[in-house]
């Protein structure tokens, strides 16, 4: 485009600078004319292609920004929006802090399920001990082994021992086998320290913890709305 420009000028001031025969003023006329054009043209298209970079500019930066906005951020954006619309009195609010956010499984432990497996028996590979019901029996029969008046008396305990362990490592295999496949991402959770006013408009510090699904569109009040897992999944 400069070198354009350049020529552009040259051929003006050569064509308009120097003297000519009146037969060629016309020819010179013609020559100006379209060198004047042709600057004019260059200048305008200059001027669109620069602009064009600055709007692309522009757009891009709202894209980047846009799209670069962390996971904490949009959680901890989430959090004021929602305190805003359900605190007793919003205008007091002041937030604290807020801890990093943190993936949510859905935890098998807490399942009917696992609550009745683990009453029957359960295994601490650590202390090698055996608890629930089954556990408990193989425990009593040991002791039972111990104080038996006979040889076969005192077999016949330990062998009502090591089928009561048997059982107890049957269903605790069991249990490690669900909860390995319950041990799903289902979303998010973070704990955010804030002050304001409850409903007797005394000013007073709270540490809540708040949930969201996994895509982060949705935000659940730990404390007073524990979803459950399926809604955390999107499941009806």
């Amino acid at each position: 485009m400069l070198t354009l420009y350049s020529v552009g000028c040259f051929y003006l001031f050569f064509y308009l600078g120097l003297p000519e025969p009146l037969s060629r003023i016309k020819f010179k006329q013609f020559h100006a004319s379209f060198i004047l054009k042709l600057f004019i043209w260059n200048w305008w298209t200059t001027k669109f292609i620069f602009m064009r970079k600055i709007l692309l500019l522009l757009v891009t930066c709202v894209v980047v920004f846009s799209c670069s906005q962390s996971p904490q951020k949009k959680a901890e954006k989430m959090v004021k929006a929602y305190l805003k619309k359900t605190l007793d009195d919003p205008s007091s609010y002041k937030g604290d802090s807020f801890d990093q956010l943190d993936s949510l499984f859905f935890i098998y432990f807490y399942t009917d399920e696992a609550i009745e497996l683990r009453k029957l028996g359960w295994h601490d590979a650590e202390s090698d001990f055996f608890g629930g019901e089954y556990g408990l029996k193989a425990t009593l029969f040991e002791i039972e082994a111990r104080f038996a008046k006979t040889t076969k008396e005192r077999q016949n305990f330990m062998d009502s021992v090591e089928v009561y362990k048997q059982k107890t490592l049957e269903i605790d295999k069991i249990y490690k086998e669900n909860e390995a496949k319950y041990d799903e991402f289902v979303g998010w959770e973070v704990r955010h320290k804030y002050r304001a006013k409850n409903k007797v408009g005394a000013l007073v510090l709270e540490s809540k913890y708040f949930q969201f699904n996994k895509e982060l569109t949705e935000v659940y009040d730990g404390q007073w709305e524990i979803p459950s897992t399926e809604k955390l999944l999107g499941r009806p």
